[in-house]
């Protein structure tokens, strides 16, 4: 059984299945099994009735094609020592966000293709992008057996002395969530030589060239207002990597005159934003508390499903930056006055309209990401600053010896 609950397994079965996973053989990185998994499993996305319908599941098939592999192959060997090679660390136990339906998937891949043995923690409701893209996994390793042994799916409530089990056989613990969850599983203890990755809570921004947006063609701001939609919609604004805070440059009658052209742009999308009345009702919670913590001096609804708040000055939000199609906005006449106002907690800036200097500036007081606008959620083997692949690896020294050597090495 690939995918179980803890109520499927006793405690005698789940041990045989840990020590079925932490024995398995070593397998190079990527291997011949995995690639050939991996391209069933892009097109079978791509082909499945119920999964190709998930704009997340598509994006997600398109990054795992056949095609991609060249790139993320050269991008662990890149660099590498002559005198070594490349191995798997070997069971990497993953605890990815509920939020974010498909990311647990990316890391898995990238841990699979590093050719370790993967145990995932999956919460106990999963959603129904996530459902249709386990039963495509569950199907495409049902035709790979070898491989298919090296994984386990687990699904369980949050239970520290099932994560303090799942820990003591990995050597590599990946775990992603709020600050809180992060600061809990990291008391559970490791084995002494394994790693841990910790992706916690992120802050994102977008940042728009106000003379850029204004000389768009009509065609043009479509595109973008559907590539920005995507950034703000998708997951519904819960990602990390969401923009939360737009940030116009320009004067203060160019920066009005580009915002309300891309929102009004965004708003006439068809289907942008589909929120419940649950959703909805939250949002207004979340705005009335803006309006009393921040120096909010405009509200301004864009369609039912966009709300944009206007900043008379710089608010530190990163708390509570409120979801489900709500941004606050910020004019400045120079985008460098952002960089008093970054830490460390901020994650990506998409862009749109800036120079390759400016965007330095900003990596330099802040962000781990800078990409334009519609890429917010595309997933990267390097996140948060860290090298997934690499640190789902170890490179072994291997130096032979000379043949004219003596036994001494001399």
């Amino acid at each position: 059984m690939l995918m179980a609950t803890t109520a499927d397994l006793d405690d005698d079965t789940l041990a045989g299945r840990l020590a079925g996973v932490a024995a398995g053989p070593v397998r190079q990185p990527f291997d011949a099994q995995s690639l050939d998994f991996l391209k069933a499993l892009a097109r079978d996305i791509r082909t499945d009735p119920v999964a190709s319908v998930f704009p997340d599941l598509r994006a997600f098939g398109f990054w795992c094609r056949p095609a991609a592999m060249p790139g993320l192959k050269g991008h662990l060997d890149w660099g590498a020592p002559s005198d070594s090679v490349i191995l798997p660390r070997g069971v990497v136990f993953h605890l990815p966000p509920a939020n974010v339906p498909t990311l647990c998937a990316y890391g898995w891949v990238l841990s699979l293709l590093a050719g370790n043995r993967n145990i995932v923690r999956l919460p106990g409701r999963l959603a129904p992008s996530a459902q249709a893209l386990l039963r495509l996994i569950e199907r495409g390793l049902d035709d790979a057996p070898r491989l298919r042994d090296q994984q386990l799916f687990l699904s369980y409530d949050h239970d520290d002395a099932i994560t303090s089990l799942l820990s003591a056989h990995c050597d590599v613990r990946v775990v992603w969530g709020g600050d809180a969850t992060i600061a809990r599983i990291r008391a559970l203890p490791l084995p002494p030589l394994a790693a841990e990755l910790c992706f916690a809570d992120r802050f994102s921004m977008a940042a728009f060239r106000a003379g850029a947006v204004l000389g768009l063609a009509d065609d043009a701001l479509r595109r973008l207002a559907g590539r920005f939609r995507d950034d703000l919609f998708t997951f519904g604004q819960q990602a990390c990597s969401s923009p939360h805070l737009a940030v116009w440059v320009g004067t203060a009658d160019h920066c009005q005159a580009a915002s309300a052209r891309l929102y009004g742009a965004v708003a006439a999308i068809e289907g942008a934003g589909g929120q419940d009345a649950a959703t909805m009702v939250a949002r207004m919670s979340q705005i009335t508390r803006a309006i009393i913590d921040h120096p909010v001096r405009a509200l301004t609804s864009f369609g039912p499903h966009l709300v944009v708040l206007t900043l008379d000055g710089f608010a530190d939000l990163r708390a509570d930056p409120g979801d489900g199609g709500t941004l606050f906005e910020w004019h400045v006449a120079d985008l460098q006055a952002l960089v008093p106002h970054l830490r460390r907690k901020d994650q990506t800036l998409t862009h749109l309209g800036f120079s390759q200097d400016d965007l330095l500036r900003l990596a330099q007081g802040g962000f781990d990401r800078l990409v334009p606008v519609g890429q917010a959620l595309a997933f990267d083997v390097l996140w948060d600053g860290q090298d997934l692949l690499r640190a789902f690896s170890r490179s072994v020294t291997l130096r032979y010896a000379d043949e004219r050597d003596d036994c001494d090495g001399r």
